[in-house]
């Protein structure tokens, strides 16, 4: 029996998307033969409000919710900013077999005895790519690129399976953390019946103005605009997911209110 810790990065509120769902159905299947915890930072997601989305069974995975502590700031000694980022959020993953980071940002060093990194997409910058470091003397630019490769280098190399969800997140990955990955595709329900077609645009995502928006609102105006220019027979279907934030309740009272009056549903 294997000790394997699931870690869901950093999010905001109770929301429960892809990332959250494909963890789940992850940890209850590996639960059937292994010790399996969901490891986490959001107090509100607790085994109810996971199963509320999911039928797999959460009975036998452990949810732990750890304090997410921001993490260490540069630093002019890099042998102390090395040790730091190592040890940032340690608990995660100290003592178990086999660590699993589901991540869009830059992932917490793997202290298990196996480590998988698994891309969403690569949002996060890398430090010697940002836009600020253009504007720093040549002597400083090499300093700082010489320091955040290394550290990079080895954050990754604690993490010797590397897999993308998608050969497009792969090749963004190649590109922007210079890694190859592994294309696995997340497990999707199949079990549906069949039904006649209809001239229907379904939009599905959870509504939100952060940084991972779905785009609601211009899809929504787009079709206004179609239906203006004289579309006709068709309907426009948006449905998703939506958490305690009153800006994400503002945002789809929006979407609803820009298709007053069009032939569409906001759910």
């Amino acid at each position: 029996m294997k000790r394997i810790s699931l870690y869901i990065e950093h999010g905001v509120g109770n929301g429960v998307g892809g990332a959250e769902l494909m963890m789940a159905r992850l940890a209850s299947a590996w639960s059937r033969d292994h010790d399996v915890e969901l490891v986490h930072h959001r107090p509100p997601l607790t085994h109810e409000r996971l199963s509320a989305f999911l039928t797999d069974d959460l009975s036998r995975v452990r949810i732990r919710c750890v304090p997410r502590d921001d993490e260490p700031p540069a630093s002019p000694e890099p042998f102390g900013r090395l040790r730091r980022a190592r040890n940032w959020h340690r608990d995660l993953s100290a003592g178990r077999d086999v660590f699993v980071a589901c991540t869009h940002w830059a992932p917490p060093f793997n202290h298990a005895r196996c480590g998988v990194l698994l891309v969403l997409f690569p949002f996060y910058v890398r430090p010697q790519d940002a836009a600020g470091m253009r504007a720093l003397p040549w002597w400083k630019r090499a300093r700082h690129r010489g320091y955040y490769d290394l550290e990079w280098w080895l954050r990754m190399r604690s993490y010797p399976r590397r897999v993308a969800i998608s050969q497009y997140t792969r090749a963004w990955t190649a590109a922007r953390w210079h890694i190859d990955s592994t294309v696995i595709a997340p497990p999707v329900d199949i079990g549906f019946p069949i039904l006649e077609k209809r001239r229907q645009i379904l939009c599905v995502g959870r509504y939100s103005t952060q940084a991972h928006t779905k785009k609601q609102l211009e899809l929504a105006l787009t079709f206004r605009r179609l239906v203006d220019e004289g579309l006709t027979g068709w309907r426009f279907v948006c449905a998703g997911g939506l958490n305690t934030r009153a800006e994400n309740h503002a945002y789809f009272e929006h979407v609803r209110q820009s298709l007053d009056g069009y032939p569409a549903d906001v759910l």
